[in-house]
């Protein structure tokens, strides 16, 4: 294993346990909690091999982004469902609006025309 992605893989599991301690505390607004009571269900990107945040393993999705989309969700009522595909046909399938979020995707000019992006990490 490289130990940069060894690295790597261990500050993302510290900011989703952080994330999950402070989760607990977190409060939505009355257009937030609207939206999810008329929207109750997000599609998400899984790509097939990039691990250990985001794979596929025996149909199942897997890896630490993928435990966070779960976690997140819980924590706000959400019913998370992964798409599981190529980068490139999930790209396709974001553009066609097949699935709500395409995760990881780069900022760039040519991906704001199409998506929103957020500029908070946490």
């Amino acid at each position: 294993m490289n130990i940069m992605k060894y690295i790597f893989g261990k500050i993302v599991l510290i900011l989703v346990l952080y994330v999950t301690l402070n989760a607990t505390n977190m409060e939505l607004t009355e257009l937030q909690k609207n939206y999810i009571l008329q929207n109750p269900t997000i599609t998400v990107s899984n790509e097939l091999d990039w691990y250990p945040y985001d794979f596929n393993e025996n149909g199942n999705a897997s890896g630490y982004a993928v435990d966070y989309f779960k976690l997140l969700a819980e924590k706000i009522g959400l019913r998370v469902v992964f798409v599981s595909a190529s980068w490139n046909e999930l790209s396709k399938k974001f553009k066609s609006k097949d699935i709500d979020i395409l995760y990881p995707a780069v900022k760039t000019k040519k991906r704001e025309e199409i998506a929103l992006f957020s500029n908070d990490i946490l």
